[in-house]
């Protein structure tokens, strides 16, 4: 599972479909802390009191979320749209899909911190100024 999560806190907002129990237990297995909400008024509450590395919205929400969504992206909070784990799975399906969400997640932070670091190590061309002084 991705052990970069360690430390990281997660956004899950539910739906009628999502089962957030059982993604904030594979978070809780991947180090991370998950903040579970029922709904997209409160996840905007939440937003607004806490910081998040990520956030996993339930696919169920479909147009609902689309605000959400765009306030995630203007934070720069890499959010994933999910259909598993569906509440009517059995426990070892369960299992699996909140263990792959929590690593499709886990997988953008990672590819984003690749990419930070490569930006990091572009040197920057040294600044000369031409300006003279009579």
């Amino acid at each position: 599972m991705a052990a970069n999560l360690s430390g990281k806190t997660f956004l899950i907002v539910e739906g009628s479909l999502l089962a957030g129990t059982e993604l904030a237990d594979a978070f809780s297995r991947c180090g991370a802390r998950a903040h579970l909400t029922a709904n997209v008024i409160n996840a905007f509450s939440l937003l607004r009191r806490s910081q998040f590395d990520g956030a996993v919205i339930d696919h169920g929400l479909h147009n609902e979320a689309f605000d959400l969504c765009l306030e995630l992206r203007d934070l720069g909070i890499p959010y994933i749209s999910c259909k598993a784990p569906h509440r009517l799975q059995k426990a070892a399906s369960l299992k699996r899909d909140a263990d792959h969400s929590v690593w499709r997640i886990g997988d953008i932070l990672a590819s984003r911190a690749d990419l930070d670091a490569g930006y990091s190590a572009i040197k920057q061309p040294a600044y000369e100024s031409s300006a003279s002084v009579s």
